[in-house]
């Protein structure tokens, strides 16, 4: 995807403070091209086309581009719905792009479309949000060309003004957020079933959906959709029961709302909050794990984040912006780290806290302010995402040959299990209180 000029990643010691549950690309993945602006749109499209109202985007690495025997086969096609010109961007290459569409209600028209969704074998599919319709393309040798559409006129329900759009197993799942629920369409546009939940959808805006077994670490299969007033976030099985839910006002008091939603390979949930202008994370179980402090602050603040698109084998993300994208991939961070000693006969306990924004490869270990290693007590062992609460024991000689004077250090590590792996390390460090 074509993304903006960056500068090299930072060095360890400068990232100590710097949120990393998501992290730029390295300079040598990307060419240091990691987000969209206007002018990277003026040079490669030669001033013709502007950003105007970014939506939806999708991402997936195409059938007719994947090379198994290939080291490096992460390069996808990402499309983009740019709602105010009424086209589609996308890229034909790493430094190419395309657009498609126009305004109008005919074939290969859109009229304040929304979300937009993509398969390996070169499906397209658009909610067409003021016609009414679903509209499904098909991408064949890095070109798009119209299919169909479906209203489902002539039903007992037609579409009315469908907003999210998610592709999974052949299925296509629509928020059809006039009529208060999701459609489940066939790959062909075919009505299949609707969704209206357990509980009451009221205005569906974007949808996610995890039940493929490709890519999905604990073989999930749910939809994540948000509604009421971009307030709510549900979690609901294949059937429409509600599993789980969050609500904005849960997690924040500040003006903003859930828009459009994407779900990694271990099931944890983002979602946009365009209002704010940030990102939310949350685990499989829809638990808060962290908001806008998730993404680097170096020369990057999300301006109005739209839609979201997260590649599940390699973790890629891509957010859509108010004027370009930003290229994203999964890291983790440790958040909140505290630890306290108390003294029990002949041991020392070490109460200890975080909170663990991304599954990782951890390891925990008692130091001295000089930055000897009294003991280690896990070491690179895998953790879920979440808050983690774990008592250490110590004996207290140990920590008296340090000296009177030495203070105690707790460290934790963690390494993120798959996208950025080999390049992101983080490092906390906490004093142990009552020692």
């Amino acid at each position: 995807m074509l993304v903006m000029l960056a500068r090299p990643p930072r060095s360890p010691a400068d990232e100590r403070d710097t949120p990393t549950t998501l992290v730029p690309p390295p300079w040598s993945h990307c060419y240091g091209l990691n987000r969209v602006h206007q002018t990277h749109l003026d040079f490669y499209s030669g001033y013709r086309k502007k950003f105007a109202s970014p939506r939806g985007i999708a991402a997936v690495k195409l059938a007719c581009n994947d090379s198994p025997a290939a080291r490096d086969d992460d390069e996808l096609t990402v499309y983009g719905v740019n709602a105010g010109t009424s086209e589609l961007i996308y890229n034909t290459s790493l430094l190419s792009v395309a657009f498609f569409g126009s305004r109008g209600s005919g074939d290969g028209q859109f009229r304040d479309a929304t979300g937009i969704a993509a398969a390996r074998e070169g499906l397209v599919v658009v909610a067409d949000t003021g016609n009414d319709r679903i509209v499904f393309l098909e991408n064949i040798e890095n070109n798009l060309r119209y299919r169909s559409a479906a209203t489902l006129n002539g039903t007992a329900c037609p579409l009315r003004a469908p907003r999210g759009v998610a592709v999974e197993r052949d299925s296509i799942y629509v928020a059809d957020s006039g009529n208060n629920r999701i459609v489940v369409m066939s790959a062909s546009g075919s009505f299949m079933h609707d969704i209206k939940g357990s509980m009451p959808l009221e205005e569906p805006f974007g949808i996610a959906v995890i039940s493929a077994s490709d890519w999905n670490h604990y073989g999930s299969r749910f939809i994540i959709v948000t509604d009421s007033l971009n307030q709510r976030m549900l979690r609901l099985s294949l059937d429409g029961r509600v599993e789980e839910s969050a609500r904005l006002s849960e997690i924040t008091d500040k003006r903003g709302g859930f828009f459009f939603p994407a779900v990694d390979y271990y099931s944890n949930v983002y979602a946009s909050d365009t209002v704010a202008g940030c990102l939310y994370k949350f685990d499989k179980s829809l638990q808060f794990l962290t908001g806008p402090n998730c993404t680097p602050d170096w020369d990057i603040r999300l301006d109005e984040p739209r839609g979201l698109a997260i590649y599940r084998r390699f973790g890629q993300m891509f957010v859509a912006e108010r004027s370009g994208a930003t290229y994203f991939w999964i890291g983790t961070d440790v958040l909140n780290l505290d630890c306290r000693g108390e003294a029990s006969g002949r041991s020392i306990s070490l109460h200890t806290r975080f909170l663990l924004t991304e599954h990782s490869k951890v390891s925990i270990s008692l130091e001295t302010d000089e930055g000897d290693v009294v003991e280690v007590f896990v070491e690179n062992q895998f953790m879920e995402p979440g808050r983690i609460s774990r008592v250490f024991f110590v004996d207290r000689e140990r920590l008296s040959r340090g000296g009177a004077k030495c203070k105690y250090i707790l460290a934790v590590t963690a390494k993120p299990t798959y996208a950025s792996r080999k390049y992101v390390t983080v490092m906390k460090k906490a004093p142990v209180r009552n020692l």
